[in-house]
């Protein structure tokens, strides 16, 4: 159970870093992404549309085996001596650190849309999540 207060991402807080092989066996996720409900909706439907049978998206942190923390914005990009708006996007899967007072970070991802019609921050985020439960649990 994830009961640790869960910082923005970015914010100063000391973490430990483990490796997605530690998703073996966690069957209950909390998706976090703050006020974003169209990101909460795009990472929960493409996790849903993967049919990871053992895996509940529950509604309350308090459940949750883990927790995918997403954020996304726009950066401005340099394109051609012109400046840019492009989505951009943060993320994160992370357990509880044994001692349970901080977050051991299994998964960090960032990126932007770089282009029209190219996936989205907060989709690639959901399908590098998916394919890395999928591997930890040696699912096809």
């Amino acid at each position: 159970m994830v009961v640790i207060l869960l910082p923005a991402l970015g914010h100063a807080q000391n973490f430990e870093y483990g490796k997605p092989a530690e998703l073996k066996g966690l069957t209950r996720a909390y998706i976090d992404v703050g006020v974003d409900i169209k990101s909460f909706e795009e990472i929960k439907k493409i996790i849903q549309n993967a049919k990871l049978s053992q895996l509940t998206i529950v509604d309350s942190i308090k459940e949750s085996d883990f927790v995918l923390m997403f954020r996304g914005g726009k950066e401005a990009v340099l394109v051609d001596g012109d400046s840019d708006l492009q989505k951009s996007g943060k993320g994160v899967v992370a357990i509880p650190s044994a001692s349970g007072d901080r977050l051991r970070i299994l998964i960090s991802f960032e990126s932007l849309q770089n282009r029209i019609g190219e996936a989205k921050p907060s989709t690639k985020f959901a399908k590098e999540f998916v394919k890395a439960y999928k591997e930890a649990n040696r699912l096809k």
